[in-house]
Formats: C-alpha cells, sequence, structure tokens
C-alpha cells in the first residue's frame, strides 16, 4: 500500500486551504472564449495560450517557448493557427523527466444550445463547476500548475523535471502541423524524457478513480454530394432529377444500423479477437448500466450487459452520423432541393485496423452505393482527420506510478479503463520520446464534455490536484532503468 509522506502532506494541505483561489483561475479561464473552430475567437484562443497559460508558467519560472505553426489548412483567407507551448521547468540531470500533455481550445458553446447557465461564465452550484473547459481540458491543465505552485509553495522542492506541451487546436482536429512540429523536435525538446503524462479524459463512473491504457482511433469522414449548379425548386423539379439528399441518405442507411452494426465490407476484419482474459477484465470495473443510462437520458442501450457495453464502447469500432451541411435547416419551411450539401460521419478505429485501409473500404463502398442508383451525381469522399488506435502497456512503471498516488489520495485501487474517443498526438509523442504514456483522469464520467452544462466537480478539482503532485513524486522513486521504461507496444 502507498503511504503519503509528510511532505506530501504539507502540499495536500496546501491545496485544501487555496481552493477558491484555483477555482478563481479555473473562472478566469473559463472566461477566455477559446473555442478553436471559430475563426472568429481565434484571437481569444491565441489568448489563452501566449497571454493566460505561458505567463502562469513563467510565474512558476518554466522556460517558455511559443512555436508558431504557420497558416490553417484550407483557410480562405488565411488564418493562422494558434502557436503551441513548450515549456521546461527543472533541468537536474539527476531527476528524470516528465513530459505533460494539454489543450486549452474547447468546444463551441451557446446559453441557447440549451445550457442552463451561460457556458463562458463558471456557475457553481453545490459541488459542481459548470462552465465550457472545467473538465476539456482547461481545469486539468490548471490542476497541473496548481499542484506544481504547492509544491513551491510549501517549500519542497519539485522531485522531476516537467516540460509540457500546450495546444489549442485539439477540439478542431488540426493536428497535422502539431505532429510535424513535435517529430522535428524529436531530438530537441523532446529528448531525455522519462514519461510521458495527458489527463484529458473522464473516469468510467463518478466515484471510482481510473487509469486509462487505451484509445480508440479515428477517421472523420466527409461525403460531398453535387446534383444540380443551383438550388431547385421542389415543386418546379421534384421528380424529375435525381436529388443529392435522397442519395447522401442512402450512402449513410448503407452504412450503419440503428443499432450500430457497421455494414461496410471488410470493415472489422482487422479487428483484434478477444481473449478469455481481456474479456475477464471487465467484470471488475466500477460500471453501472442504469446509472450510465441516467447521465445520458435515455431508456435503453444497443446491449444489454455492462460488458457488452463497455466493448463496444473501446473495443470495438463505430460508426457515426454528424450532420448535413448545405441542407435547410432554419426553423419554418423551405421546399428547396439543395444542389450541393456535404454529410459528415466518423468511425472510431480500433487494434489492428489501419486508417488508410478503413478509408479505402470506405470509399469503395461509397462509389459501389453511388453506382446502385443510376445517378450521375457528383459524389467526393475527403478525410478531415485520421488517426490509428492506441494501447499503453498497464505493466510498466509508469502506470505504477499513477496506482501509486491514486492509491495515497483516493485510498483504492484504481479501474484500468480504456476510452472510446481518440487523442490523435498520443502516438506522435510517443514516436518522439520513444518512452511509456499514461492517461490519467482526473474528471467524472457525468462531467459532460462536449456537450450542454459542462462541468467539473470542486471534489474532483482539489484531488485532481492532489493526485498529479503525488504521481510527480511517485515517478521521482521509480528506479528502473531506461529500457525497463521504453513502452513495448502501442498500436
Amino acid at each position: 500500500m502507498a503511504h503519503r509522506t509528510t511532505s506530501l502532506q504539507q502540499i495536500f494541505n496546501h491545496i485544501d486551504s487555496n481552493m477558491d483561489t484555483y477555482v478563481a483561475r479555473l473562472s478566469e479561464a473559463v472566461a477566455i472564449k477559446s473555442v478553436s473552430s471559430s475563426v472568429e475567437d481565434r484571437d481569444a484562443t491565441r489568448s489563452i495560450l501566449e497571454d493566460f497559460a505561458a505567463a502562469r508558467l513563467e510565474e512558476l519560472g518554466a522556460t517558455v517557448d511559443l512555436r508558431e505553426l504557420g497558416e490553417q489548412p484550407g483557410s480562405d483567407p488565411p488564418v493562422l493557427l494558434p502557436p503551441v507551448i513548450l515549456a521546461t521547468l527543472g533541468t537536474d540531470p539527476g531527476k528524470k523527466t516528465v513530459l505533460v500533455y494539454g489543450h486549452l481550445d474547447v468546444q463551441p458553446a451557446s446559453i441557447d444550445d440549451g445550457w442552463d447557465s451561460d457556458p463562458f461564465v463558471l456557475t457553481q452550484v453545490g459541488d459542481k463547476m459548470f462552465g465550457r473547459g472545467t473538465t476539456d481540458d482547461k481545469g486539468p491543465v490548471l490542476a497541473w500548475f496548481n499542484a506544481i505552485e504547492a509544491y513551491q509553495s510549501v517549500g519542497v522542492p519539485l522531485p522531476v523535471n516537467i516540460k509540457f506541451i500546450l495546444e489549442g487546436m485539439e477540439e478542431s482536429g488540426f493536428s497535422e502541423p502539431l505532429k510535424e512540429l513535435i517529430l522535428s523536435e524529436k531530438d530537441g525538446f523532446f529528448a531525455n524524457i522519462d514519461y510521458s503524462c495527458i489527463s484529458d479524459n473522464y473516469w468510467l463512473g463518478q466515484s471510482t478513480p481510473c487509469i486509462t491504457y487505451g484509445l480508440r482511433g479515428i477517421v472523420y469522414i466527409h461525403v460531398n454530394v453535387k446534383c444540380a449548379k443551383q438550388d431547385l425548386h421542389s415543386g418546379v423539379h421534384g421528380g424529375s432529377v435525381y436529388e443529392g439528399m435522397t442519395e447522401l441518405f442512402k450512402i449513410f442507411n448503407s452504412m450503419v444500423t440503428p443499432k450500430g452494426d457497421i455494414l461496410i465490407p471488410g470493415i472489422n476484419d482487422d479487428v483484434l479477437p478477444m481473449t478469455p482474459e481481456e474479456e475477464a477484465t471487465y467484470g471488475v470495473l466500477d460500471f453501472d448500466l442504469d446509472v450510465y443510462k441516467g447521465e445520458l437520458g435515455v431508456t435503453k442501450l444497443a446491449h444489454s450487459t455492462a460488458a457488452n457495453v463497455l466493448q463496444h464502447r473501446w473495443r470495438y469500432p463505430s460508426l457515426s452520423i454528424h450532420g448535413i451541411e448545405g441542407a435547410f435547416s432554419d426553423p419554418g419551411d423551405k421546399t428547396v432541393i439543395p444542389c450541393d450539401i456535404t454529410g459528415k460521419f466518423s468511425i472510431r478505429l480500433v487494434p489492428d485496423m489501419n486508417p488508410a485501409k478503413t478509408m479505402a473500404q470506405v470509399r469503395a463502398h461509397i462509389q459501389d452505393v453511388h453506382n446502385s442508383t443510376g445517378s450521375e451525381n457528383e459524389v467526393t469522399v475527403t478525410t478531415t482527420v485520421s488517426a490509428a488506435s492506441w494501447l499503453g502497456d498497464i505493466t510498466d512503471d509508469n502506470f505504477r506510478a499513477g496506482e501509486y498516488a491514486t492509491m495515497i489520495v483516493h485510498g483504492e485501487q484504481p479501474n484500468l479503463t480504456r476510452e472510446g474517443g481518440s487523442i490523435p498526438i498520443v502516438l506522435t509523442l510517443q514516436e518522439a520520446t520513444g518512452t511509456s504514456l499514461m492517461l490519467l483522469p482526473i474528471g467524472a464520467s457525468d462531467d459532460a464534455a462536449h456537450s450542454q452544462n459542462e462541468k467539473l466537480n470542486r471534489s474532483n478539482y482539489r484531488n485532481g490536484m492532489k493526485l498529479l503532485a503525488s504521481y510527480l513524486d511517485e515517478v521521482s522513486r521509480l528506479a528502473l532503468s531506461k529500457e525497463r521504461r521504453k513502452l513495448p507496444r502501442h498500436v
């Protein structure tokens, strides 16, 4: 059993005594409307990196390097991407070095979307702190900052060197320029990293802490259908042309069933079979189907057992349809046949699916469906985001440090979980550092990231700071060789 040192207890006491200050900082961060998908909010997205995070890191004593990424791909007129922060706190060769990744951009949000309060004003109701970015990912990034400050404030030297990479486009998928930067710094900034840690996901439930060792990958796909040179009057031309919306719906309907079964030929061929050992791990997780349904606001799930639900969230692929661009969506009626529409969907990938192979299968399927309609509409398929899945090694010492830290703070073993979402930069960071990477979440399953009324519990924020502080302490105690620390497998 891991034990709390006197120094850690001092740090924990300081965190408890300064919660109002830490909440005020989170409120300041939430108020910065860093919506990366909005060009109109680009100044705010740059500001939270340049003015807010960089300044805070410098106050903590870090050396901060703001790196420009150039123009946003496909922007017209050209728009600059937000910079990336590469920060270094400590260069002691006798200490281990931990790399921390986080992002400070957020998803769009408006009170008109159904929020109970202004999403860019931190609103506290009991233990819950509502606001866009509270849990994804401004709260966790600030938890790192606050944990470091707690060390410094009580006079305890940081037990490790820390490097930060913080970005402002994670929510928009523009990862290629960041990937290029990271790989270009493989022998520079990212050299001599011992461990990497990301806090950008959530517990499986609301009470049991988790450590995450796997992520699904993603391909995000646009299907554009052009059926005429301009929008057409449905009364005048309906029934005489091959309508683009009808063809798009036929394509969507051919790819996935209402239950979620993917119908694209060959799509499941490379999914790794489940071993008996893996299947057994689902029986020990703290996951309640009724609680899960309540969090989602649904009355029935696509699968009847907790194990099957988790397997379809984590280790099987899924296809989700997200929206249609170019179609009429305003209130009221409009009798129009849209001439140019784009359907948007994504496929979540699992080991051993390959993004390029998946895209080839999708293209072939859509072409077959198009051919079957007999239309001569122009159908174009493009990919906007592509990332493979990832699996870490739960037996390595980085995960051991995370487990011990969790036991110190929460008094119990964490659930070891995979995650259905994607963090495309994970594989790039592993490639650049050559070392173990672990996901160490602080938020709960009901935090509603990306949704209305996103929140972070004040208690999770407080304990999250303690967890990250404990993790840094536990990492400093690891004494395994560099060869042992190498991650033996990722997918």
